[in-house]
Formats: structure tokens, C-alpha cells, sequence
């Protein structure tokens, strides 16, 4: 599927166009969208500049502060007109009215009390309002004739407004503006809580009343507009690509649906969707109805079924038709109406259906009628779900040659919280899923209805099988990815997380992994973590696991260690394998010095263990590649070079006789060009070679399961090898099982990997060895030799070898690959970049 893939991002939703230096943005995001200017006192019986007032009110369920609000007359920056901040630490608590008047005695000689605020200082008693110079250089003076009284943010996005008298400046505000006001009456909004942006919120009070809202009474019908508008099937097309990209259009229907996205930078952007009322559509069933509305950094305080016109650029985001937040008017009439009847969206299609199938409804209403989990709620709140008809699991391990069944993603209303989101396991069913459809960084997601939940039918939650407990001259050896299992400076319930995390990484290494000989783990937060989930394990284990690790380079922390039992295992040293490229690794590492014009290779460096197991010299290396967080093409070199270097030092390991294991999180799939490549020389051989096809996989991510964590070994140590698999309880389940210690949730979610392991008996294969060269005795007599290079311990370093400027021809191969299997366009990890 051809779609275009980049946007200009914006910082911030422009609801309303003031010209060149006006202010800019309409709606704030909550709690700040709860405030309301709710009347305004501009031509008194008196002296206007001693008796005018303005009131506001904060309509919502929580407090707002307000150190970051101006208030005032002047609508673009630089103005001669006036803006105030309030006094710094001012709140409005829920339902509280506060008044802000010119001054305290023109205020208590009209109305008997003490206004709360007071623009020009006449009483000790009242705070003053603080002028906002780098905004606006005069004083506050509302025009009678006509004038605008704004509330906004100090960056300039206007919380609430009012026009009145003949004042055109503010085209936030819809025209007419509030007129036919006399002197001596006020303007209010009533009821407080209407805000359609124009003439009709406001009307015109005989007697001012200030402190006091009226809540009651209904919102009146906005004025229609005269705006040109569109359908927007015809803005959406028949293809993927909008025939009116870079056009402005205006559009208007029904509110179906919003959603919070936050990117990997931790930047919140917001959406809402507006789908054409049946007597708006243009009737062609190949173009779309709905259409997504980007507001930037700004979340709208729209509601389900709210009538809007909306105003903007069409643009394409990642393959989703949008109308982009540049210059965006969004007109909110005040009108509800029913939802428009949801399509039904079919799951029993191939991929190659998808285009037409899916296309055409991108951004409107669907309806599944019932899907099954194939992969579980994560943390951003979201899960997957294929067709039930789907023949079993081996259809979603992803490999190249894999059947790419479409997988419909399901989006939470907002990643920030996940309260009030589904919670699914994979193998659940779910009924009646509706949302808007969205086209979601490459793929087709329902974004789920918070007041219309599917009902899930939940399978059978089986306790995982554990690893095999090894016999009398046999050793379990097992990689494990912890699952930031890091520390936290975060007070109370963060630390008690960070205890919960440990007993169930306890219970998993006792309980399903029973006490492996040789542990490799990934992102385990340095050695106190480690010595910490070492002492969680001791009693039930019998021992005290050895800990060999270094510091790495990771930002976070996030460590490479082997643990190994001390009575059956001998530590010979352990050093990391860093080295320097001239890739664009953006690796900091002051244990080495790269030449000119290169950088750290590794952000984890391997980590090489030199042990003894049952008399055999045996090579560890414990790896954590790079991930596909910064996008699958731009990273693949990354670990292809990575791949290359452990190639290297797997090859000068095996010279010395040794047996050699690499193990740990390679962050790409069976059959990718990472795996392929160390593959490839036939020095390493696949340790859960023997798993079938349906149980290769480690990891899930949108739905496709995946083989992300790895036990390669030597031919020696696979002559060892007499069983291999991996330990379930993870992968397939809910991430928000990771925060229960219920006893029926313990085997579940100790990390978002399962974990590989292999069994070996050394013993078996010398005797079977001996058994075969007695046979070979007895048909010759010449001896067989082997030769045994001896290891002198150590102390842990850091060692470095060089990665050449230029990639070898086997890892040119390699990227020429991964290229190639980049383009069937599946994307592995969330790589958000608005």
C-alpha cells in the first residue's frame, strides 16, 4: 500500500485567525477548558475606569490554577491595550466565581462587597492583577462602543473569550458580535456552561449580577454558517491518498470519537474525529464519511455526538488523511445528535483486501462484531485482534514467509491513563468493539468507544508449563529479558512497583525457571538491582547466584548480567566487548576512546563470560542488540554491525577450543538479516532450532508474535543440548497483570518477554563420545586428540575491537535483506514522532 508519510508538526492548534501578530489557538487542554468568562460589566452608571468587571468561573470537577493565565483587552502581542496575570499560587477551586474589577472602591460603592481581584490597586485587602508588559503596554479599558475581554495563556492560546459592540478583532469569536447593550446592564453567559463561540452564549442582563452563574435553563441554536462546506468523502477520495492534500477546506457533521497519543519524547498530541450526517454525505460507498482532525498539543473539550464545522488543511500523517491543526477553526454549534450508525468492518479479508476494504472507511464509524486477542493489552493501553477464523497461532509468528492475516489494532481513548481501558489477554474474544477506524503509523486501529466498551469472553487462563528442573549432570541455561526491571528515585507506590516487579521476577527464575545453572538477564538496573533480586531468590534456590556484570552505557540503566550458580559453575573473568563504528550511533561511552570520526558501537556492550561447566570451558556472551525504537530501517545497520562484531568475537572464542553460548535480547525476528547474518557462517547454530513453528516466539507486539530473544550455540554445546523451549506466562497476557501479587496472577507478566531456555548434559555427550570412539578403536587404533587451551583468570575489564568505517560484504548482504523485508511494511515497535 502506497501512502504518504510525513507532516510538518505543530506545536500548538490555531482556533482562530487574528492576523499576523494576533493570538493564536482557541480551546485549552483540561482542566483549563473548564473555565468560562461568564459576564462582563463594561458600561457603568458612573466612571467606567473605577466600575467596570469582569467575571469567571471554574465549571469543572477540579481545581485550576491559574499562574499561567492572562486577562484583558488586547488581543495581539506588542498591543497598546491591557493584559494581567493573576497572583501567582491563585486557584479556582471546583464551581468557585471570582470577580476582577477595575477598582475595590468603584466595585463596593455599585454592589456593597469587595470584588476578589483588583486591576488598579485600591485596597490593601484585595490582590492585585499583575500587567503582563511583554504582552500588552497599556491599561485595561473596555471600549463601550465596542471591545473584546479574553482570557489566554501566556503563550497566547485563548482559553475563552467575548466580543461586543461593533469590535471585529477577534474572529475566534463567530460573528455577529454581543450588541444593544444599554448603560448600566451587563452581558452574561447563561447558561454558564454554553460556549459556542458567538452572540448566542451570551444574554443581556437588565441588573449585573456578579459572583453568581446560572446554570439552568438550555444552550440556543447556533447561527448557520455561511461557510462553504464540503463533503468529506470528497475530501478523503477513492484512494489512500486524498485528491485534496495541501487544500483548505471546511467540513462539518458529527463529533465520533477523540484520542491522546504521547510520543517517544513524552510530547502529548490530540485528535477527534467528525464523521458527515446522512443528509451531508456524498453517497459514493468507495470514499470515507469521516475524517480525523489533528489540534496538535491541544486536547478540544468536545463530547460524543457534538455538532461541529471545522476548518483547515488537508494533509496525510503516516497514510492518515487528517485535517492538520494549521490554521484550524473548529466551530462547536452547541447541537447533540444521535451517533451515525457504526459500519461493519470485515476481519475475513486478506491483506491485499485491506486497501479497499479498510480504505474506505478510514475515519469514520465501524463495528466488529467479534474478534479474537492476539495480542494482549500493553502499556499504552491498546491491544490486537484478528478474525476468529484465523487457523491458529503459527498464521501470527512473524517470520518473512509468514501469512500476513490483517490485524486490527484497538486504541484507548489515551495512552497517558489507562483507567477505564479493556483489559484483554491473547486467546480472549471480543464482541461488539466499536470506534472510529484509524490509520495509526501504518496500520488500521479502532479507536475503542469509552461509552460503548465490547463485552470480552474470557479464555482459559492456564497455569504456564515450567522449565524442566535439571537431574544429576545436567544444566538449565536460560536468557531473560527483566522488563525494566530498573531502579526508581520516585517516592511511595513507585517503590512498592519496583518490589512488585521482584517478586515476580522471584517467583518466575524459583518457580518456572526452577533456579537455572546459568541466567542471562537484560535490562536489569545495575548491581544493587541485581544483588537485590539475587538475595529474593537465595533461600528457595539453595544458593547465592554469582553475579558477573559491568556498568553499561545505557541512558537508563538498563544492564547486561550472567548469574550463575556458584557450586556447579566456575567464573574464569568476564569482560565487556565494546567497539567503535562509523555509523551514527548515538552511544556516549567513557570507558572507550573511538578514533576520529567514529562512535561507540553499543549502548550495552556484550558482555563475555569465561566459565567452567562440569570441567568443559565454555564462552558466554550476554547481548542486548539495538532496538527498533528510532524505526526498523534507520536502526537495521546498527545491529547488523552489531551482529558483525560478536561474529568476530565468537570466532576468536571458538579458536581457543572453548564451547561457546550467546544468548540474550537481538531485538530482531527469526529470518531477519540481524539473525540471518550471525547464522550464516555456520558457527552458531539456533539453540530452540527444535521448537515448532506456532511456540517460536518470545515477544508480541501489535499483534505479531515474534522470536526476539535467542539461544545460539556452538556445534559442541549443541552435541550437549537434550531439551530446549521457552517459558510462557508473559508475552500473551495483559500488562496490568504485572502489578498483582494475587497468587492466581504471580505466573503472569513478570516481564513483556518469555523466556528461552536449553538444557545440557555434557556428561551424556563424553560418554556417548566414548561409546563411539571405542567403536572406532576396535576398527582402528590411531588415537583421537583433542586439543585444551587453559584460561588464566582476570580481573573484569572492558575491552574494545574496531568495526570497519564500511560495511563487510556480509553485512551489506544483510542490510540489502532487512530492506527488503522492510517492505512488506510491518512495523515492529512504536516509533511516534509528532
Amino acid at each position: 500500500m502506497v501512502r504518504a508519510c510525513w507532516k510538518v508538526l505543530m506545536v500548538m492548534v490555531l482556533l482562530g485567525v487574528l492576523g499576523s501578530e494576533a493570538t493564536q489557538g482557541r480551546h485549552a487542554s483540561a482542566p483549563e477548558a473548564q473555565l468560562r468568562l461568564t459576564e462582563v460589566y463594561y458600561d457603568t452608571p458612573g466612571e467606567d475606569g473605577r466600575e467596570e468587571w469582569v467575571e469567571l468561573a471554574n465549571l469543572g470537577p477540579s481545581a485550576v490554577s491559574l499562574d499561567d493565565l492572562l486577562l484583558g483587552d488586547e488581543e495581539s502581542r506588542g498591543g497598546g491595550e491591557g493584559m494581567y496575570r493573576f497572583p501567582l499560587e491563585t486557584v479556582l477551586t471546583p464551581g468557585q466565581v471570582i470577580v476582577v474589577a477595575q477598582h475595590h472602591g468603584g466595585f463596593r460603592a455599585l454592589f456593597g462587597d469587595a470584588p476578589d481581584f483588583e486591576f488598579k490597586d485600591g485596597s490593601p485587602q484585595v490582590p492585585d492583577m499583575i500587567p503582563e508588559l511583554a504582552w500588552a503596554t497599556g491599561e485595561l479599558a473596555l471600549n463601550n462602543d465596542g471591545d473584546e475581554v479574553m482570557l489566554i495563556r501566556t503563550n497566547g492560546l485563548v482559553i475563552d473569550a467575548v466580543v461586543y459592540g461593533n469590535s471585529q478583532g477577534l474572529s475566534a469569536f463567530r460573528p455577529p458580535s454581543v450588541v444593544d447593550v444599554a448603560r448600566g446592564q451587563s452581558i452574561a453567559r447563561v447558561p454558564a456552561s454554553c460556549d459556542v463561540d458567538s452572540a448566542d452564549d451570551w444574554l443581556i442582563q437588565s441588573v449585573p449580577n456578579p459572583g453568581r452563574v446560572d446554570l439552568g435553563g438550555s444552550c440556543r441554536q447556533g447561527a448557520t454558517l455561511t461557510d462553504d462546506t464540503v463533503p468529506i468523502g470528497r475530501v478523503q477520495g477513492p484512494e489512500d491518498i486524498s485528491p485534496m492534500v495541501s487544500q483548505q477546506v471546511t467540513v462539518a457533521g458529527t463529533v465520533t470519537g477523540q484520542m491522546a497519543d504521547r510520543n517517544a519524547r513524552g510530547v502529548v498530541f490530540h485528535s477527534f474525529f467528525v464523521q458527515n450526517n446522512a443528509d451531508q454525505a456524498d453517497g459514493d460507498p468507495r470514499t470515507s464519511d469521516g475524517i480525523a482532525v489533528f489540534t496538535g498539543a491541544t486536547a478540544l473539550p468536545l463530547t460524543v455526538g457534538e455538532q461541529v464545522t471545522v476548518t483547515g488543511q488537508v494533509t496525510e500523517f503516516y497514510g492518515l488523511t487528517e485535517i492538520d491543526d494549521d490554521g484550524l477553526v473548529v466551530h462547536r454549534t452547541g447541537e447533540i445528535r444521535p451517533m451515525p450508525p457504526a459500519e461493519e468492518l470485515p476481519l475475513d479479508i486478506t491483506q491485499q483486501q485491506v486497501e479497499s476494504e479498510w480504505e474506505r472507511l478510514e475515519g469514520m464509524l465501524v463495528h466488529v462484531n467479534e474478534a479474537v486477542v492476539v495480542g494482549a493489552t500493553h502499556p499504552a493501553c491498546g491491544f490486537d485482534v484478528a478474525d476468529t477464523d484465523i487457523p491458529g497461532r503459527p498464521m501470527l509468528v512473524l517470520t518473512p514467509e509468514a501469512t500476513d492475516y490483517p490485524l486490527l489494532g484497538v486504541l484507548h481513548v489515551t495512552d497517558e491513563d489507562c483507567s477505564g481501558a479493556v483489559t484483554v489477554n491473547g486467546g480472549d474474544r471480543v464482541e461488539d468493539l466499536v470506534g472510529p477506524l484509524s490509520y495509526h503509523f501504518n496500520r488500521f486501529k479502532i479507536v475503542q468507544s469509552p461509552t460503548e466498551p465490547p463485552r470480552v469472553v474470557a479464555a482459559a487462563r492456564r497455569r504456564p508449563r515450567p522449565s524442566p528442573e535439571a537431574e544429576v549432570d545436567q544444566f538449565s541455561v536460560a536468557t531473560f529479558n527483566l522488563g525494566d526491571y530498573l531502579p526508581t528515585s520516585e517516592p511511595g507506590e513507585a517503590k512498592a512497583t519496583v518490589a512488585t516487579k521482584r517478586r515476580k521476577l522471584s517467583y518466575a527464575i524459583v518457580e518456572q525457571l526452577h533456579c537455572p545453572t546459568v541466567l542471562g538477564v537484560q535490562e536489569a538496573g545495575g548491581r544493587e538491582m541485581l544483588d537485590s533480586l539475587v538475595e529474593s531468590v537465595r533461600r528457595s534456590c539453595g544458593f547465592r547466584y554469582q553475579i558477573s556484570h559491568l556498568p553499561t552505557a545505557d541512558g537508563r540503566g538498563a544492564d547486561l548480567a550472567l548469574l550463575t550458580e556458584p557450586e556447579l559453575v566456575e567464573i574464569e573473568q568476564f569482560l565487556q566487548r565494546q567497539s567503535c563504528t562509523m555509523l551514527p550511533a548515538e552511544v556516549v561511552d567513557e570507558e572507550i576512546e573511538c578514533p576520529s570520526g567514529e562512535r561507540p558501537l553499543f549502548s550495552r556492550p556484550p558482555l563475555e563470560v569465561h566459565l567452567r561447566l562440569a570441567g568443559q570451558r565454555v564462552i558466554v556472551f550476554v547481548n542486548h542488540f539495538k532496538s527498533k525504537r528510532d524505526g526498523v530501517e534507520e536502526t537495521a545497520p546498527l545491529r547488523l554491525a552489531q551482529a558483525q562484531h560478536l561474529l568476530g568475537l565468537v570466532d576468536k572464542a571458538l579458536s581457543t577450543g572453548a564451547g561457546v553460548i550467546v544468548m540474550g535480547d537481538l531485538n530482531d525476528y527469526d529470518g531477519s538479516a540481524t539473525i540471518a547474518t550471525l547464522l550464516a557462517t555456520g558457527q552458531l547454530m539456533d539453540g530452540l532450532a527444535s521448537l515448532p513453528g506456532e511456540e517460536r516466539y518470545s515477544y508480541v507486539f501489535d499483534g505479531r508474535s515474534q522470536l526476539l530473544d535467542w539461544i545460539l550455540v556452538s556445534t559442541g554445546v549443541k552435541e550437549w543440548m537434550i531439551d530446549a523451549g521457552i517459558v510462557r506466562g508473559n508475552a500473551d497476557y495483559a500488562a496490568a497483570l504485572s502489578r498483582s501479587l494475587a497468587r492466581a496472577d504471580l505466573p503472569f507478566r513478570s516481564s513483556d518477554h518469555d523466556i528461552p531456555y536449553v538444557v545440557l548434559c555434557p556428561d551424556c555427550a563424553v560418554a556417548e563420545a566414548t561409546s563411539s570412539s571405542a567403536e572406532a578403536r576396535r576398527a582402528s587404533p590411531t588415537p583421537v586428540a583433542s586439543p585444551v587451551t587453559s584460561v588464566a583468570a582476570t580481573t573484569p575489564t572492558t575491552t574494545a575491537d574496531s568495526v570497519p568505517a564500511t560495511l563487510s560484504p556480509v553485512l551489506a548482504l544483510g542490510v540489502v535483506v532487512l530492506v527488503l523485508i522492510g517492505a512488506t511494511g510491518v512495523l515492529l515497535f512504536r516509533g511516534r514522532d509528532r
